[in-house]
């Protein structure tokens, strides 16, 4: 085989290689992004739902207040 046929095999390889490459790094930056999207509904939804808590503590306080101030 000729020398310059053999160099312009290995470099169509590294080109491949390297848009490979390429797309395996986009591929992993969507993913990312779509873990960095799911964390924060799902801290959202937990910021929510203790919010959601706080006032139901609060509604069976002022209940409980209510029921011993009627049997008082």
């Amino acid at each position: 085989m000729d020398d310059e046929l053999l160099d312009q095999r290995f470099e169509l390889i590294d080109d491949r290689f390297e848009h490979h490459d390429k797309r395996l790094d986009a591929l992993e930056q969507v993913r990312e992004d779509r873990a960095d999207a799911r964390e924060s509904r799902h801290a959202r939804a937990m910021n929510w739902t203790m919010v959601g808590l706080f006032v139901a503590e609060v509604v069976i306080g002022i209940l409980q207040l209510a029921w011993i101030a009627h049997h008082a």
